[in-house]
């Protein structure tokens, strides 16, 4: 029913749930290290559940802020052609340091 779409789509284009999703992939990257240093200092528990969320939420939000945004609003060259042969030689050296 287009009632049901509108609640959804009202859902989706909310702010938080938008700020949430911008930030995705620093919760992604920052919960597991959380939870694994949870485990085996306080333990992972119902009451500890708050706590382990909120330090998951700081660390993402800092790390988004101050690392992934200036990233992606950098202007890396003039060139778009030099910024994919930047990335190229960045890919070449990182695979060969792995093969060490």
């Amino acid at each position: 029913s287009p009632f049901s779409m509108r609640k959804k789509f009202n859902f989706l284009i909310n702010r938080n749930i938008l700020h949430i999703g911008k930030m995705s992939y620093s919760l992604y990257l920052w919960h597991w290290s959380v939870l694994c240093i949870s485990r085996f200092t306080i333990g992972v528990h119902f009451w500890t559940i708050p706590i382990q969320l909120t330090i998951i939420y700081l660390i993402s939000l800092a790390s988004y802020k101050w690392i992934e945004e200036p990233f992606r609003k950098k202007e890396w060259s003039i060139s778009r052609w030099k910024t994919i042969l930047k990335g190229i030689i960045i890919l070449m050296f990182s695979g060969g340091m792995s093969k060490m």
